[in-house]
């Protein structure tokens, strides 16, 4: 089943630790998981990515930010 949309919001709700309900209110309501905050922020803070699904990077700029500077120290 997570071989279709349905099944894949299915398991990211499960990996999140939260209702398919839940998932897809975050998701309609302009929100992505960040992976780097591990916190929910606006879509709009994901740069584009045409390799994933939903055409976004799945780490936020504030992310990939606060990422590198830990890299660098």
């Amino acid at each position: 089943m997570s071989g279709t949309p349905w099944g894949a919001a299915q398991s990211a709700a499960d990996r999140l630790g939260i209702t398919l309900e839940e998932y897809i209110q975050r998701v309609e309501g302009g929100e992505k998981w960040c992976v780097g905050c591990r916190a929910w922020q606006p879509v709009d803070d994901f740069g584009p990515d045409s390799t994933r699904s939903d055409g976004r990077q799945h780490t936020c700029r504030a992310g990939r930010v606060a990422r590198s500077k830990r890299a660098k120290t």
